[in-house]
């Protein structure tokens, strides 16, 4: 091998800029992904449709990137979406035909990966579809998962041994009363290699024999931990679940049958190297095909496995680099609130949890690869995690984001200090800022104004809104309330803050147009745009941006002017593309015409508040029934005529208010029949 070639191989690990660049590239999108299988993960959603938009996601996403280069970078789906429920273990990504759906209570296992350029970031994450804390049995296993992730992270470092981590995972889940999954490997990353010589057992075992191993510098690490309520022993059920293979390069085979060189054609061209589901393949050709393919070794399968009927199986993977200055865990997925059963009182694994994350050496000098850490001449920088924590840990805030919450500071007015406490190193630690426990990315900033109405000058922020604020790319929750931003427009690039769940904007005096951008943010589920201070200022001309927001739950814009929006029917076509809404506030809002409740598309709709508007006739599709709708305020408008019959149809109707309109005629006898009403 040339001088040349050596130097080329060097830089194929972390101690290369570029390398570690494209590792968080792969890992970014690949959490991306995650949060947003995650945020379709509700009951009756089709498993296969939540695979199938986990995959275009890293598709789309990594093709944005290095489009203009001259050499061609490969770079996609690392490892395809799976979706695994309940007591299956892993490894389930159905094909199209697949009509199996998420229940209320299930306990769901995402688990992908994505590449750039060959270097792959993966992470599986444990979602339970229940609303509130996850407690019980259920708290238990993914507090052990979690819980022997964390102490993973801290033993995966240079100079530890592989059996190190095999033994303390044990040790976790056993505190917690669950098993460690047997068979579940954790692998050494390399370019376009998923499953590298250097390998972590994730329980000792006669049938799996690994070779002893140290961990060393510059390396790359898919920490892969898997617990169990149950034996911990999984079975294969039926070999016809399994969809997902991966090429086996090192392997040949005259193939006999015609589909089976059509398929392995097929994939040889699509996916030469990284595992794929057979979802990708023409069906009923794949079907056929595989089996010969697999029967002589040309691929390797990812069997379906599932625990006993009952138990419940919880995941947990990471993608880790061991950088110089520690272990930086680039894949991770926040938790739900858990209250377990049990809680962590082994001394042993409070000292484990007790460890850092990142060390600082002492001296500056480059540390060679392969030595051995030296305890006495490293200092913990990172946070310990606490052991009553479950499994989320606490991280230093990210350096960029740092400097971006400080520009955006910068261009505010602040006359009460609000503020103060955003000079510290750690922005975690802000007051109004919170962080993810495990990544450290901000994803809540809350600045609502603490005072109350007649009172809120007095800590009103002003100023302007830095686009500083897009370098948070996993802010979820942004709430300006009761500030006061006078005179200016309501921010653009508010729509380009792709991963807000709530964007709360009430009497921020903004004016003007609402800027149709909001309409890309379409993993929102709470927006509140409401201006009683400056009444009317601010408006929408056109509320076609609304229909982008394909999650939303919860929609108020009280007292923006809206009378453009509303010189016909359409606003109302635009409202009722947001099929998963649940609330509607449009209150003083300079509505008029007529209001024809035909909502066919929101079936979750359970209150409407269109008070105050300019409304003068009432319509109401007798075919369509609100079967969901609670409350309906109309009160203050113009109707005129009798109260329609078709409110009848509202069975579900609790609290109505007609009040002050024109209404004339005596009460109807429908309202005999809707006994729900109070």
């Amino acid at each position: 091998m040339s001088d040349e070639e050596t130097v080329d191989e060097k830089e194929l690990d972390l101690s290369s800029p570029e390398v570690v660049t494209k590792y968080k590239s792969a890992a970014e999108i690949a959490n991306r992904a995650l949060q947003l299988v995650v945020s379709e993960c509700k009951p009756k959603a089709k498993i296969v449709d939540l695979c199938e938009k986990g995959d275009s996601f890293i598709r789309e996403q990594s093709g944005n990137m290095y489009k203009n280069v001259k050499k061609k970078i490969e770079r996609g789906v690392a490892f395809p979406t799976c979706v695994s429920v309940n007591n299956t273990v892993c490894h389930c990504s159905p094909l199209a035909s697949d009509e199996t759906v998420l229940e209320d209570g299930d306990i769901v296992k995402i688990d992908l990966g994505c590449h750039i350029d060959g270097f792959i970031a993966v992470v599986a994450h444990t979602h339970v579809l229940h609303g509130g804390p996850v407690t019980g049995r259920a708290a238990d296993v993914v507090a052990a998962a979690n819980t022997a992730a964390e102490v993973a992270l801290r033993l995966v470092r240079p100079g530890r041994k592989n059996k190190d981590v095999t033994e303390a995972i044990q040790k976790v889940a056993a505190a917690y009363d669950c098993k460690i999954v047997e068979g579940v490997l954790s692998h050494q990353l390399k370019q376009f290699v998923i499953d590298g010589n250097k390998v972590v057992l994730s329980v000792f075992n006669p049938e799996t024999r690994v070779d002893d191993a140290e961990f060393e510098e510059n390396e790359v690490y898919a920490i892969d931990i898997v617990t169990s309520t149950g034996d911990g022993k999984p079975k294969l059920l039926d070999e016809k679940q399994t969809t997902v293979y991966k090429r086996a390069v090192d392997r040949n085979y005259h193939l006999k049958m015609k589909a089976s060189r059509f398929i392995f054609s097929e994939i040889s061209q699509k996916f030469p190297i990284m595992p794929f589901s057979a979802r990708a393949l023409e069906e009923k050709r794949a079907r056929l095909g595989l089996v010969e393919c697999v029967n002589h070794d040309l691929l390797q399968p990812y069997p379906v496995l599932h625990e006993k009927a009952g138990d419940l199986v919880a995941h947990i993977k990471f993608t880790v680099l061991l950088m110089p200055n520690g272990s930086d865990r680039i894949t991770s997925h926040g938790l739900q609130e858990l209250q377990p059963t049990k809680t962590i009182e082994d001394p042993e694994i409070k000292s484990w949890l007790a460890l850092g994350i990142k060390s600082k050496k002492k001296g500056g000098g480059k540390k060679k690869k392969g030595k051995k850490v030296d305890k006495a001449e490293e200092s913990t920088e990172a946070e310990p995690m606490d052991a009553t924590s479950n499994g989320a840990a606490s991280q230093d805030c990210v350096a960029a984001e740092r400097r971006a919450l400080l520009s955006f500071k910068n261009g505010l007015k602040d006359p009460s200090n609000r503020l103060a406490s955003w000079q510290t190193e750690d922005c975690c630690e802000w007051k109004y800022v919170h962080c993810n426990n495990i990544s450290g990315h901000v994803e809540k900033l809350d600045l609502r104004n603490p005072l109350d109405y007649d009172t809120y000058e007095g800590a009103a922020l002003g100023g302007k809104v830095n686009p500083s604020l897009l370098e948070l790319k996993y802010l979820e929750y942004l709430d300006l309330s009761g500030n006061c931003f006078r005179g200016s427009q309501m921010p653009m690039f508010f729509g380009s803050l792709n991963q807000l769940r709530h964007l709360y904007l009430s009497d921020t005096c903004f004016g003007g147009q609402i800027p149709p951008q909001l309409g890309n943010l379409s993993n929102l589920n709470y927006l509140t745009i409401t201006c009683l201070r400056t009444a009317l200022e601010l408006r929408s001309d056109d509320l076609r941006w609304i229909s982008g927001l394909a999650s939303l739950k919860h929609l108020n814009m009280d007292y923006v002017n809206l009378s453009q929006a509303s010189s016909d029917d359409h606003w109302l076509l635009h409202v009722n593309k947001l099929s998963s809404l649940t609330e509607l506030h449009l209150t003083n809002s300079l509505l008029q015409g007529s209001l024809t409740l035909s909502f066919t598309n929101l079936t979750h709709l359970s209150f409407i508040d269109l008070s105050g508007n300019l409304f003068e006739a009432l319509v109401l599709n007798p075919f369509v029934k609100l079967d969901s709708l609670v409350t309906l305020n109309l009160n203050l408008n113009k109707f005129k005529g009798s109260i329609p019959d078709a409110l009848a149809n509202l069975t579900s109707l609790q609290q109505l208010d007609l009040s002050a309109n024109g209404l004339e005629g005596p009460i109807p006898d429908i309202f005999v029949k809707m006994t729900s009403l109070h």
